[in-house]
């Protein structure tokens, strides 16, 4: 409680002297707070082409990708389209085809690409026909693990001969020596074939059959000079 106090026959100053005052303590509990970093996170989620291909051919492939993030995709990143042996696309496949992204994608959108390249010169087989999003590494996605994916093409059958042409020399009332052509399915998948002759003295055994990718067979040519 203040009070004052003047002494007897003293000159001077009142002094005042003032108690201490009331002080006002307030506390706010800070709770804690989680912070979530927000990202985009680009996948493709298709990728389909052709069944079968020959080499030297011309085909397409599409490629779906979504941005399966939280933010924006606003960078400038590069997708690239791959054969290869196994379902594990990476860049040591064989690379066929690229493509720019350049325009935004929100979380949740989508978009896709065509990419339309040759066949290479590529060991017959069966291959798996995939895509990598953001190859270049420009965004920086929640997830890194995601971005390819893979679908399956085999290479059409195709056959080859060998020889090419058969020549034959021979006297009437004596048959020249049989030949062989070797027929190969130098592609993929399944080659059905079919050799006919148009002549009586001309006979090809067997006339027909099936192989698979990399088989061959013969063929016996023979011809009967009596039969002209």
């Amino acid at each position: 409680m203040p009070f004052s106090k003047r002494a007897r026959g003293a000159r001077g100053a009142l002094l005042n002297i003032v108690g201490p005052a009331a002080i006002g303590l307030s506390l706010t509990t800070l709770a804690a707070a989680t912070l979530v970093a927000q990202s985009p996170d680009l996948v493709p989620t298709s990728v389909t082409g052709p069944a079968s291909a020959q080499i030297g051919q011309s085909i397409q492939a599409t490629v779906v990708y979504e941005n399966q993030g939280t933010a924006t995709s606003s960078n400038t990143w590069q997708g690239r389209i791959y054969l290869s042996t196994d379902q594990t696309i990476t860049t040591a496949d064989i690379h066929v085809d690229t493509w720019v992204q350049n325009t935004d994608l929100t979380p949740g959108a989508s978009d896709s690409h065509v990419g339309t390249f040759v066949v290479p010169s590529v060991t017959p087989g069966t291959y798996f026909l995939g895509a990598i999003v953001d190859v270049n590494d420009a965004e920086t996605e929640s997830d890194e693990t995601n971005n390819s994916l893979a679908a399956t093409v085999t290479a059409a059958p195709a056959i080859g001969l060998n020889p090419t042409t058969l020549t034959y020399a021979a006297t009437v009332g004596t048959d020249p020596p049989t030949q062989v052509v070797t027929v190969t399915n130098t592609g993929g998948g399944t080659l059905n074939w079919t050799a006919t002759v148009d002549q009586g003295w001309l006979d090809a055994a067997p006339s027909s059959g099936s192989l698979a990718a990399g088989a061959s067979e013969d063929i016996t040519v023979t011809v009967t000079s009596s039969g002209r």
